[in-house]
């Protein structure tokens, strides 16, 4: 049985990391510009009033107020644009460290 309740759990987080992409993608759609495969800082800010971005920043407990940081966690060259697969995998990153 506590196989059976493991390979539940995991197949369960799996199963979420998979839902957070989609909807981390959907949003980022709406982040990016036309043909960009990069974020700027005021398409992110903008964002952030968002209810799924909102949404995701309580699932890893981090609060709006703390997004710039996020983001220039994320561009170390302070380009000022980041890469769309570095936010959605610093996020995933993120999301991962608040469950454990």
């Amino acid at each position: 049985t506590g196989v059976f309740v493991e390979s539940a759990i995991a197949s369960t987080r799996a199963e979420n990391s998979v839902n957070l992409v989609h909807s981390l993608r959907e949003v980022v759609e709406r982040m990016q510009g036309e043909g960009s495969s990069t974020l700027s800082w005021d398409n992110f800010q903008h964002e952030l009033q968002n209810p799924r971005m909102l949404a995701y920043f309580r699932s890893i407990d981090l609060d709006p107020s703390e997004a710039e940081g996020l983001f220039r966690i994320l561009d170390p060259d302070e380009t000022g644009t980041i890469d769309v697969e570095d936010f959605i995998m610093g996020c995933l990153r993120l999301h991962g460290a608040a469950k454990a």
